[in-house]
């Protein structure tokens, strides 16, 4: 939600400030001074669950469908009904099961013999419908194209729990999604296409981000390179989190755009992450200069206390590794980044850069980055050969 000056009021010679809270379904909302604008904000930000759930009820009998108990009447939302009564008693976090309706959405939005998988009953879905006409639908269906695999196995894996759900219900007795093979799909998985970033890039996109944009901007920057935090990580920070004196981080939050900031989904995910000493007096020195404010404000929010768009430092990071010729890079790159510093640093303690990375588990850290441990070992082996070698 962004509070600005109203155009039309300042044509007329007034002043008038305008709260935009479309995106939680408020529409734009008028105020005579920012005070009060920022007021009305804070105060929405405080009842954002209460008010998301209100919001998101309207559209949800179109999402869903009619929740019937009768097995043989289940539709695929029937699921997500559930998990939305489960979020609204507390036992799964918001962040959770929002992540689930967008893929849910996505499967519901699929059509099964021309017919919109939302309206099919779920004991009429066979292996053949997941496999050939789901899959395709699902993989080409990307807002730039065809998704990757890793997106299609999360996806997969909701699919998963819903089959789980209708069995438990007494539907079916056989889940079809879990024939939907996706391993020879595509040649382009997270695996295969990861690269390692270049320090000498790294480094000269710092240097740009520096000359380029404020402090803020360019701490976000270092900070992600150095410890590796996603994006929702970072955008929670508060400034409590920081130990100026044992020179580390603790990570227990994350902010996301339609549930606010909210504890981090995994218990892996809560972590301490050491900093590197002259990361810390940056902070501090920035923290000094911003007039020392309340240890519960974000440390890379804006002024008036929000965090910024999830867009905001990405589209920095791109502008200015674009004015650097370096074209092809994202923020979560600062991420994979950190994760190689380490690798290279810890060799085979796989588990200690798992934990570093607040992975759910270390499979997760093999799978991403196995490759980059088995060139290094490669690497390692042919070095040694070498010195063995007589030319």
């Amino acid at each position: 939600m962004k509070i600005r000056i109203d155009k039309a009021a300042k044509k007329a010679g007034r002043k008038s400030y305008v709260l935009d809270a479309r995106s939680i379904g408020l529409g734009e909302l008028y105020f005579d001074t920012f005070e009060q604008a920022e007021h009305e904000q804070q105060e929405i930000l405080k009842n954002h669950n209460t008010i998301l759930a209100e919001s998101f009820s309207w559209n949800f009998a179109k999402l869903v469908g009619k929740f019937s108990k009768d097995p043989n009447k289940l539709l695929p939302g029937s699921y997500f009904k559930y998990e939305y009564d489960r979020m609204k008693k507390g036992a799964i976090l918001p962040g959770y099961f929002y992540d689930q309706e967008e893929i849910i959405k996505v499967l519901l939005e699929c059509k099964v013999d021309n017919k919109l998988l939302s309206k099919m009953l779920v004991r009429n879905l066979s292996t053949g419908h997941c496999q050939f006409q789901i899959l395709e639908q699902l993989e080409n269906g990307g807002r730039r194209g065809k998704r990757s695999i890793k997106t299609l196995r999360n996806m997969r894996t909701v699919f998963n729990k819903l089959m789980d759900f209708a069995i438990a219900c007494g539907c079916r007795s056989d889940n079809p999604f879990k024939a939907m093979k996706l391993d020879n799909i595509r040649g382009d998985d997270l695996e295969s296409q990861l690269k390692k970033i270049n320090p000498y890039d790294i480094n000269t996109i710092g240097e740009q981000i520096k000359k380029t944009y404020d402090r803020q901007t360019y701490l976000a920057f270092q900070f992600s390179i150095m410890t590796g935090v996603r994006a929702g990580e970072l955008a929670a920070l508060t400034w409590d989190k920081i130990s100026f004196d044992t020179n580390e981080v603790t990570i227990n939050r994350s902010y996301k755009k339609e549930v606010g900031v909210a504890n981090v989904k995994t218990l892996t995910g809560n972590r301490i992450i050491p900093l590197k000493v002259d990361l810390v007096q940056q902070l501090k020195e920035f923290y000094i200069k911003l007039g020392r404010p309340d240890l519960k404000s974000l440390v890379f929010g804006q002024k008036c206390g929000n965090p910024y768009h999830n867009t905001y430092y990405k589209d920095r990071l791109q502008r200015a590794a674009k004015s650097v010729g370096i074209h092809a890079i994202k923020w979560h790159d600062l991420r994979h980044y950190y994760a190689s510093v380490m690798l290279d640093y810890f060799g085979d303690d796989i588990w200690t850069v798992s934990n570093l990375m607040g992975h759910n588990d270390i499979s997760t850290t093999t799978k991403v980055y196995g490759h980059w441990i088995q060139d290094a070992k490669k690497k390692e082996k042919l070095a040694n050969d070498l010195r063995n070698i007589t030319f």
